[in-house]
């Protein structure tokens, strides 16, 4: 079975979302965030707006399909490496140091949802089912599950504490 390519420039790929950008940059039709980042992971939600996160808790859109980009307010400062939603408005994105954070805005002002855990917690993704439902995955088998939008987050139990769990 072929893959059929996505239609438009822009799939739900992070590595060619961070493709794109970085040639439009090139081309100088696209401005960067003021502070440089790695970008890790990005989603397009709702057809034309883009969410990215990476390095130092950077969090960028573009609501113009990665035309232009602004930095969004990050309350960390900690790598994110995952970002996902569930509608056009609750997302969740994750990354190093067990952070957990969630929108209900369309990614325009997140909050932390998940306290702090260990520096040895790396969350490295996370997927919304819906709106109350999200999973994050990370290194050594770590995961955690919330039903109810963010409120509490479980552990369900680990398939084996060796891999790192990515997508």
């Amino acid at each position: 079975m072929s893959r059929v390519p996505p239609t438009g420039f822009l799939d739900d790929s992070g590595i060619r979302l961070v493709i794109v950008f970085l040639g439009l940059v090139a081309l100088g039709i696209a401005k960067p965030a003021p502070a440089r980042s790695l970008l890790l992971d990005g989603v397009v939600v709702g057809g034309r707006t883009v969410v990215a996160v990476g390095e130092r808790g950077a969090i960028i859109s573009s609501s113009d399909s990665g035309v232009s980009w602004k930095s969004l307010p990050s309350p960390t400062t900690e790598t994110l490496t995952g970002v996902s939603f569930a509608d056009d408005q609750a997302g969740w994105a994750v990354g190093h140091g067990g952070t957990v954070l969630a929108t209900t805005d369309g990614g325009q002002t997140w909050a932390r949802q998940l306290p702090a855990e260990s520096v040895d917690t790396s969350f490295l993704d996370v997927l919304a089912l819906d709106a109350r439902t999200a999973i994050a995955i990370g290194a050594f088998g770590t995961t955690r599950l919330t039903r109810d939008g963010g409120q509490t987050w479980g552990s369900p139990s680990p398939i084996d504490q060796e891999p790192h769990l990515k997508h």
